[in-house]
This record gives structure tokens, sequence and C-alpha cells, in this order.
């Protein structure tokens, strides 16, 4: 994924694609105007100095756990008498998990969905499949009475709102990090496997084994997966020359993802 800039805006309107919001700076922003003049303490009204709000807050927008996310749908633009523009976007309360889907297929047609929710899609795999799923959509689009987020178009320059969603995307941020495929809940489980099956299903083709372990292809993505695959597989035979270099790799995917810091 990567940031909405302000000049993108009348594009993704047009295509209402789905968005992940992070609230986090927002309100901080908001704290921001009430200290430190309005915060004291019940007794005897006792403030903090304004360079400790600041440290406070320099902290806060550090600490990924303040980042609060959310799938939301672009509606539209509102434009005030004094020339500034805010964005509305109503929250996606009721969506298919990204951390259940279990094959690429799936994979591939719900992150053309999360880009344009509105053209036709067929579903399934097989005839059987594609009856039983014919009328099946990843989202429940917003409807009225959801959550309807302003957000001004000055903020976007702060990173608040994200385009060009995938499923680790979402299942890294709005679905914290839970992965059916493999367990999920910590680095450590978030591989899934190198058995021949496993190897066909999800790229098509069989390596040979090696011992290799793979990233699971949900939640870390799958063509990263397969090339992690192919990497390790050439470390195996033509020995560690390239491990830290594949190493660093690994961990740079990873802290996109925000699994690591």
């Amino acid at each position: 994924m990567r940031p909405l800039p302000a000049s993108r805006v009348d594009t993704i309107l047009e295509r209402k694609s789905i968005l992940i919001f992070d609230r986090g700076p927002l309100y901080l922003d908001y704290m921001k105007t009430l200290v430190p003049n309005n915060v004291a303490s019940k007794q005897r009204s006792f403030k903090l100095p304004l360079e400790l709000w600041l440290k406070i807050f320099k902290f806060a927008a550090e600490d990924k756990r303040f980042n609060a996310y959310r799938l939301v749908h672009p509606q539209s633009i509102e434009r005030s008498s004094d020339g500034s523009t805010a964005l509305l976007c109503a929250e996606i309360t009721d969506w298919t998990a990204c951390g259940q889907l279990d094959h690429p297929t799936r994979v591939r047609k719900y992150e053309a969905y999360l880009s344009d929710p509105y053209i036709s899609y067929t579903w399934g795999d097989t005839d059987e499949e594609r009856d039983r799923l014919g009328k099946w959509v990843p989202c429940t689009l917003p409807r009225p009475g959801d959550p309807v987020y302003r957000i001004p178009c000055t903020d976007l320059e702060n990173n608040v709102l994200f385009e060009s969603l995938t499923v680790p995307d979402v299942i890294a941020r709005v679905e914290r990090g839970y992965c059916h495929s493999c367990g999920g809940g910590s680095l450590q489980a978030r591989y899934a496997g190198s058995s021949r099956g496993f190897q066909e299903k999800w790229f098509g083709k069989v390596e040979e084994d090696c011992g290799i372990s793979i990233p699971c292809p949900v939640c870390l993505g799958v063509a990263f997966s397969e090339r992690s695959m192919r990497w390790q597989r050439r470390l195996f035979y033509h020995g560690d020359s390239e491990g830290k270099q594949f190493d660093d790799w690994q961990d740079e995917r990873l802290r996109e993802l925000g699994y690591l810091a």
C-alpha cells in the first residue's frame, strides 16, 4: 500500500477504491489542541509543562501501537467557505477476513475488488464454486448509519490514508496480523510449509523441498513467498554467501508490514 496524496483524491472518488485509514495521527492532532492549557489535575490544577507534552506526543507518534487502522470507502468531498476541503470516508464494518483466504486466485481477486469494488467478478475456480460464491463479495459497502470520518485534505500529508491495498496490508493493519493459514500470532509462526502440494497450490510448480520453510503467501504475499522459496533453494545448493542479504531482505518485508520495528 502507499499513502494517498491530496492530488489523487479526485481519482479515488471516481473509482471508489477501498482505503485504509489510520485514525491515530488525527487523534494526536486533536489532543494537541487541548493541551497544555485545558488539561490539569483535579486537585490543585497541576499542569505539565509544554516541553513534556511535546515529548509525549513524539513518543505516541512513533509508537505503532497507537495506530488505529480502519477499512474505509470514500464518499465525497466537503468544501468549506474558507476554501478548505475534506474527504468524507465511511467505515467498512463487515468484510470477509483476508486472513481466511486459502487460495492464490482468491487472494488475487480480493485485491482486485479492493482496487475497484464496483466491477463484476467471477469468484469460483470451478462450476461448483461459482454456483456457491456467485453472489459473494468480500465487503459489505457502507450503509446509512455507518461511521463517517471527515479527513481534512491538508492532513493527507501526514500519511493517514492509504491506497493500492493488498491482502497482506489488510491483515497486518486492520486484522492485527491474524492469519488462518499460518497461525500468524508471531514472526516465527509466519511460515506455512514447503510440501509439494503446498508449492503446487500456491505457485503452480514444485521445487525440491531441501528443508525450505516458505513464508506464508497469504499474510506476507504470494510473490514474496515464491521468491523466498527460490532464494532459499539457491542458498541450499550454492552456499550461504548471500545469507545476510537474504535475511535483510526478509526483515525489510516484515518491517514494511509493521511486524518488525
